[in-house]
């Protein structure tokens, strides 16, 4: 074996003769036999496997699971008022039994502090407060005890009493009291009310506490006061980084819901989403593109619209509105938002760049007249637009180099191999990324018997993803090893 057959597909009558010893005849036969092996070996590792039937039981899983958690949820909003009934119930039950308790264990502060939480539960704040108050009285150490008397003191509106109590109590113990002791446990609205006292009072004497903005953001957005909870939301992200930003959320949901093909869902995230931030472009980008979808194109345009006037240089927006004309045959409208598109971002899949980009695929795949075609229709949409005229030299270069490279193989047939050689580097000057004319180089040197000279033709090709260079590589390394005083070691 030769490098001639290794990096071409000529008949064997172009191979130059070859005057290799005897020794690197046999490292070529050992060559060809191992790179025989490895080829079969590859080919036995990537052979396809059937993925289909997983995939389709995947998607197919997917819907079912979709399907139950659609029923699951109908199901839970039908027993909501039932189980609020039933939890009524059990609190009513609950402070019965914690009465009788405190009545024969008064000095109890487990009791006294369960009692309180149980009377608060069911509406009882001042007796709430009485309870929380005994049993401060009885331990001011108690930690638990000071914190219900506080906190049922911002209840009635006791804030100077809340404040003295909580003052000498760590911010961060303290919040981690209310929440865990208490926060599952109040009732609602009070709750709420009294909620947004506590995290108020923390943010003003602890105001790098994220925490606590966050749930003063949560209380804003059940007031529908979101502009005041995006602010508190906002705030407590830049303390904290990880703290998650409801509108993003509803952004990452609504975009899943859209991908799944659940419209309903995607639109009322979405539209969330923007009720936090009635600015913020994406989601309006995203809403036109669901009403595309859905061939609602008028409400489409004027959510694109929309958006071009809250974000003029957001390029994208123009994209969209200018493909959204050309479905409705509004062309002019269509080139004028393209045009404006084009002038944001060139890299935009406008029409023209669209073609530019086939052009340069049917340059690659060596269709020229295709590529003369796209590139002809985008200048006549954008007229000296660089790239295009890029393209067109790049055009002119393969085709030269193409040539070229037909010349020095013409002249090989003809055993005029220093012609040959010359037409080939003409080829490689003209187009860099030519592997052909290189490996071709490569081999006739090498066949010769100078492999230094071969081994940067092999190495340029093979740093270029050709397969054939990389065995060219290999075939050097055994030449070596068998005729160390070939040349350097590769």
């Amino acid at each position: 074996m030769s490098f001639w057959d290794i990096v071409t597909d000529h008949d064997p009558e172009m191979m130059p003769p070859s005057d290799k010893s005897a020794a690197a005849q046999t490292a070529a036969g050992i060559t060809g036999a191992a790179l025989a092996v490895a080829a079969t070996a590859v080919a036995a590792l990537y052979a396809p496997s059937s993925l289909s039937t997983l995939g389709r039981s995947i998607s197919i899983g997917g819907r079912a699971a979709s399907n139950s958690l659609r029923s699951g949820m109908d199901a839970r909003d039908q027993v909501t008022e039932q189980n609020e009934r039933n939890a009524a119930r059990r609190r009513e039950l609950g402070l019965r039994f914690l009465e009788r308790a405190s009545e024969r264990n008064p000095d109890n502060l487990v009791i006294l502090c369960r009692l309180a939480r149980a009377r608060f539960a069911n509406g009882q704040a001042n007796g709430a407060l009485k309870a929380s108050e005994t049993a401060y009285s009885k331990d001011p150490s108690n930690i638990e005890a000071r914190l219900l008397t506080a906190y049922f003191s911002l209840a009635l509106s006791q804030n100077e009493r809340a404040r003295a109590l909580l003052s000498s109590i760590d911010h961060v113990r303290a919040e981690g009291w209310l929440l865990a002791g208490l926060a599952d446990r109040l009732p609602k609205p009070s709750f709420s009310e009294l909620e947004e006292k506590v995290w108020r009072w923390i943010t003003e004497n602890d105001p790098n506490n994220a925490i606590a903005w966050q749930r003063r953001g949560y209380f804003y957005e059940a007031k529908n006061r979101l502009a005041d909870a995006t602010e508190h939301y906002e705030r407590a992200s830049i303390i904290d980084g990880t703290m998650p930003r409801p509108w993003e959320t509803a952004f990452s949901n609504a975009t899943r819901a859209m991908e799944e093909g659940r419209g309903d869902d995607a639109r009322a995230l979405y539209n969330r989403a923007r009720s936090f931030k009635p600015l913020w472009v994406d989601p309006i980008l995203q809403l036109g593109i669901l009403s595309v979808r859905e061939s609602k194109t008028d409400e489409a345009i004027s959510l694109f619209i929309t958006a071009t006037k809250f974000e003029p240089e957001n390029g994208r927006a123009f994209l969209l509105l200018g493909n959204t004309y050309k479905s409705k045959n509004e062309l002019a409208a269509a080139r004028e938002a393209w045009n404006k598109a084009f002038e944001l971002n060139t890299e935009l899949p406008v029409p023209w760049v669209l073609q530019a980009n086939e052009a340069k695929s049917r340059i690659a795949a060596r269709d020229y007249d295709g590529a003369r075609q796209q590139l002809d229709e985008a200048d006549k949409s954008w007229s000296g637009w660089r790239k295009t005229a890029d393209l067109r030299a790049a055009l002119e270069r393969k085709i030269e180099a193409e040539n070229a490279e037909k010349l020095g193989d013409q002249a090989i047939l003809q055993r005029q191999y220093d012609v040959a050689l010359k037409h080939w580097q003409e080829a490689i000057a003209l187009d860099s990324t030519s592997c052909s004319p290189m490996l071709k180089i490569g081999a006739v040197v090498a066949d010769r018997g100078d492999l230094s000279e071969a081994l940067p033709f092999f190495q340029r090709a093979s740093d270029l993803g050709d397969a054939r260079a990389a065995s060219a590589l290999q075939l050097c390394r055994i030449y070596y090893d068998f005729v160390p005083e070939l040349g350097p070691q590769v």
